[in-house]
């Protein structure tokens, strides 16, 4: 079997896998022996979403902060559920990881003496969130793969991997799908999938696929963005955090995160019964908001610090908090069946400079953001938040702009080490697809996160100790084996003659839309049971219903099993925590008619009884994985059955570290053998 070698492969080429390729490579790694592998170059999260203003956070580098990495990591640690060690690794290399961006160009402003200056973002303590504007991460992006063709790095563009290859718990290499290969040839049965199965062995993987950004159908993860977690689910490797996705309000036309500017210009929100094919409304508008807060003065100031307060919290709706809003467009959205858009062509009903919340009016007027209207008031507050939907074909000075609660990012993902590595030797996780966040994290923690683990995982494959590699012949016999298996599902697939066949793209739809209702803002254990009742007979049917009929089908046949074994994943992760006596936290909330201690936040919310948070379980986080440790994807009659565990978090270490001894450390590369 033909097949290609590297001492590293990075699958995924967000800012995160990028980094990680740049980092290898300054530590000594011959680019010849490192590459990239993506379906889509540029197509990733990093490359297309972020907000008005998007956020890069790291250790503040201003001198009237009192700052040290102990206090940027108890920012991070105390969000709950995240270990201690974790935080204060991303802490300490933050500034590192921050000016390897701005060495290769990335421009973060400094002031006249070289301060890079910063502003306070969403539970955050400190200055320490800095930004280039709403392209933050495409611009990392961009400057980082400049520097690696410049390196002439190998860059395995259209191909789709769907399976990590296992020697011994050891991570040996992939298989993937030339999708370049297969849109070209004629789709036949075996020769046809025996050419465009590639196997690609590796000493070392590193997993930078990203979030599960196809798991639900309102979603702000871009439309070229899918993510590869069942990779990681499907290798063994163990997962926590699951239940910490981030939801807000974005537009759908195009996704977006309507935060900051656009909501601090106080701009109105309105829904329709109707809407037309290009998506703009019919009929009257209903300004719905009025109907939940008492008077101009309260809606003005939970509008306002939405902006700050993106996502949704479930400690912000009582009180005429900023996250009624979101509940009153899911309302207006799922329950009435309307359209809901932002307008900001006009003001709010009821809107009065005199009775504008007191901290909506300063900040507007000190930004010399107090004009007639909304639009007008962006475009002296934040011009680019205006350009960036001109760019993509909105015009907010004379159209609406059509939103919902979409699913943004997910806190959780894989278990890793002080390295980014899992339980699956020389298998490493970073970026969004590494679980390193808590409940809450400060806005733009995930990119640090991101580069600071390139930076870890480049020092621990180039200066830790390493067994030797499998022989040729011993990965030739594994990635012959289980590419038989792919070769046979695919082809079992085509020649499917069943009654009942489904159309994939509607399946994958609905399922969508199914996690969208019983495992995202809010969640019911009777729901998620249902759940998860109907993926166990929807795989156990695929080759009953499903039929590959041409070679995108291939494609998207992979997507089904990844979003049923991600779907089920989540759920059952959601299902322990719900059991364990979960509440409501994060970005969701828990809602059950049973619990004597659940409360409605608001009048209007009668159908939703709030269980509250139980704060316990903010000092443990549950680890899940498959229990088979071998376990085939393909094999579509192999029951998903877990293993779980709650541990404790780890606390932030006391270090207290005498300069000679950890030279020596350093120096002898002791540090990195833990």
């Amino acid at each position: 079997m033909d097949h290609k070698k590297f001492k590293t492969i990075i699958i995924g080429s967000g800012a995160a896998g990028l980094n990680c390729a740049l980092q290898l490579i300054n530590k000594g790694i011959d680019p010849n022996e490192i590459a990239i592998i993506t379906d889509n170059l540029g197509g990733g999260t990093s490359y297309n979403a972020g907000s008005d203003k998007q956020t890069y956070y790291r250790l503040s580098l201003v001198n009237s902060e009192l700052e040290s990495p102990t206090s940027m990591a108890q920012s991070l640690f105390s969000g709950g559920s995240m270990h201690g060690d974790i935080a204060l690794i991303e802490a300490a290399c933050s500034i590192q990881a921050f000016m390897n961006l701005v060495n290769i160009g990335v421009p973060f402003p400094h002031n006249k003496y070289g301060e890079f200056v910063g502003y306070k973002t969403d539970n955050d303590d400190k200055s320490r969130g800095t930004s280039i504007g709403p392209l933050t991460s495409r611009v990392m992006c961009e400057q980082l793969l400049t520097q690696l063709k410049k390196h002439k790095i190998t860059i395995f563009d259209k191909h789709l991997v769907i399976d990590i290859l296992k020697h011994n718990d050891i991570a040996v290499g992939i298989l993937a799908i030339d999708i370049n290969k297969m849109n070209t040839l004629k789709l036949t049965d075996r020769a046809f999938l025996d050419d465009i199965i590639i196997p690609i062995c590796a000493e070392f993987i590193i997993l930078a696929t990203g979030g599960p950004a196809g798991m639900y159908s309102n979603s702000v993860y871009p439309k070229s963005q899918w993510g590869a977690t069942s990779l990681a689910i499907n290798a063994g490797v163990t997962l926590q955090n699951l239940t910490e996705s981030q939801y807000g309000l974005a537009s759908t036309k195009f996704r977006w995160n309507v935060s900051g500017s656009y909501q601090q210009v106080i701009p109105r929100y309105v829904s329709f019964k109707e809407k037309d094919k290009n998506g703009g409304p019919i009929g009257e508008p209903v300004e719905f908001l009025n109907e939940y807060f008492p008077d101009f003065t309260s809606l003005s100031k939970a509008t306002f610090l939405k902006g700050y307060q993106w996502p949704f919290n479930p400690e912000r709706i009582v009180n005429y908090g900023s996250s009624l809003i979101d509940l009153a467009v899911h309302i207006e959205q799922f329950e009435k069946g309307r359209h809901v858009y932002l307008d900001f062509q006009k003001n709010p009903k009821g809107f009065n400079w005199d009775l504008l919340d007191a901290t909506a009016k300063e900040y507007l007027e000190k930004s010399n953001a107090f004009q007639e209207i909304p639009n007008i008031r962006l475009s002296h507050l934040n011009q680019k938040a205006i350009e960036i939907y001109k760019m993509n074909g909105i015009n907010l000075w004379t159209e609406p702009l059509e939103i919902s609660v979409c699913a943004q990012h997910c806190n959780g993902g894989v278990t890793g080490n002080i390295w980014w590595e899992t339980n699956i030797s020389r298998l490493f996780t970073i970026g969004e697809l590494n679980g390193s966040h808590g409940v809450h994290r400060p806005g733009g923690a995930a990119l640090n996160s991101g580069q600071v683990a390139g930076i870890r995982v480049s020092e621990k494959i180039v200066y830790g100790k390493w067994t030797s590699d499998i022989r040729g012949s011993e990965f030739i016999a594994i990635a012959e084996k289980k590419k038989e298996k792919w070769i046979k599902l695919f082809a079992d697939l085509m020649r499917n003659n069943g009654k009942n066949l489904a159309d994939i793209s509607g399946l994958i739809n609905r399922l969508q839309k199914k996690m969208m209702k019983s495992g995202s803002y809010i969640r019911d254990l009777n729901k998620i049971e249902e759940h998860l009742v109907k993926l166990k007979k929807i795989r156990k049917k695929i080759k009953e219903t499903v039929l590959i009929e041409n070679n995108r089908d291939i494609v998207n046949v992979w997507r089904l099993l990844d979003l049923i074994i991600c779907q089920s994943t989540f759920l059952t992760y959601m299902k322990h925590y719900l059991i364990k006596n979960g509440g409501s936290r994060g970005s969701y909330i828990v809602v059950s008619n049973r619990e004597e201690n659940a409360i409605i936040p608001h009048p209007l919310l009668k159908n939703y009884k709030v269980k509250p948070q139980n704060h316990k379980l903010d000092e443990e986080l549950l680890e899940i994985k498959l229990k088979k440790a071998e376990f085939d994807v393909t094999d579509i009659d192999l029951e998903l059955d877990y293993s779980t565990k709650w541990v404790k978090r780890r606390p932030i270490p006391k270090t207290k570290d005498w300069f000679e001894t950890i030279w020596q450390k350093f120096d002898d590369r002791e540090i990195f053998l833990s």
